[in-house]
């Protein structure tokens, strides 16, 4: 059987069993995977991918609107592609692909101005590790105290 769809389920049992993989971690790769298998002009045997399918795989999430109709965030793409290039990457190392299109096709990059960083305030930080204290609940390992000390 040469459906990517066939491939694509071979490839999560693969992370599932012999990689442990958590599942919301699975069902990311599937909905990328999905998302890449409807890209316009997807042939129906694997063996005929090829780079302007990848390709056309990006131009869709770039052009792709949301339900608020605004363009999918760098970010949004990078993640989708990351996962589509594990599975790409996972058909060249089997021999179901000649080429490894995920070293062909450049990572979408994001700058890091638009990366948003949850950052506590040094006040929160310290509540953290007085509640923590308090409690005797160990929700830090002890490199993240050090961490969260060394920002205070």
């Amino acid at each position: 059987d040469v459906r990517p769809l066939a491939y694509r389920a071979i490839f999560l049992l693969n992370k599932e069993a012999v990689r442990g993989i958590l599942p919301a971690t699975i069902d990311h790769y599937r909905r990328a995977i999905d998302i890449f298998l409807v890209t316009p002009g997807m042939p129906e045997d694997i063996r005929e991918l090829g780079i302007e399918h990848v390709e056309s795989f990006i131009v869709g999430l770039r052009r792709h609107r949301t339900k608020q109709n605004r363009p999918l965030k760098p970010g949004a793409i990078a993640t989708y592609q990351r996962a589509v290039w594990t599975w790409l990457r996972w058909l060249y190392d089997r021999d179901l692909l000649q080429v490894d299109y995920s070293r062909k096709v450049d990572r979408v990059r994001v700058e890091a101005a638009s990366v948003t960083r949850r950052t506590a305030t040094a006040d929160i930080r310290r509540e953290l590790l007085i509640q923590a204290k308090d409690t005797g609940f160990p929700i830090f390992n002890q490199q993240q105290y050090y961490e969260v000390l060394h920002e205070s």
